[in-house]
């Protein structure tokens, strides 16, 4: 069956499904000065339940606004390693859209972050109209990132950012 035909297929049945996740908030320090930064993306771990997996693979969308150069979004990849207990060190590569002027084109960024798992999450229930299932982790976090961009114009900066972050599971449902 094609891409189109499952696509199709999916919404016959009702279908849902939103992956497991990991959405950040804080703030963000360039050479134009301090603004806000967000970002939210599909983590592998988020998927983990029992908080084992050492290894987090994660892409998604971030966006930050800064006084003088205005908003800018991205898209991510990143990759990160636990060291020990909570603490996490890893790296992200960004992809700005639609700059100009002073706003970022692309950067990379160093992450050292503090994950706590606060439960782990396998449920799933069926019956006669439908299906519904969760299963990842519930977990909060504290990052700091540190890392290089270009600029639109041609020109670099140094950036540091640091914030509070949210894991969620996945949850998939299909009704008939």
């Amino acid at each position: 069956m094609s891409a189109r035909g499952l696509a199709l297929g999916a919404l016959a049945l009702g279908a849902c499904v939103i992956p497991p996740s990991q959405s950040a908030v804080g703030t963000i320090v360039t050479a134009d000065g301090v603004g806000t930064r967000a970002s939210i993306g599909a983590h592998a771990s988020a998927l983990d339940d029992r908080g084992a997996t050492p290894i987090d693979l994660g892409a998604g969308w971030a966006g930050e606004s800064v006084d003088g150069r205005g908003t800018a979004h991205a898209t991510y990849v990143a990759v990160a390693r636990r060291i020990t207990g909570p603490l996490w060190l890893g790296g992200r590569a960004e992809l700005f859209w639609n700059v100009d002027g002073d706003q970022p084109r692309r950067g990379l960024m160093a992450r050292a972050a503090l994950r706590q798992q606060l439960a782990g999450v396998r449920w799933g229930s069926g019956d006669g109209g439908g299906a519904l299932g969760v299963l990842g982790a519930l977990a909060t976090g504290a990052y700091l990132d540190v890392g290089g961009r270009q600029l639109a114009s041609g020109g670099a900066e140094i950036v540091a950012a640091a914030g509070v972050s949210l894991d969620l599971p996945a949850i998939a449902g299909v009704s008939k």
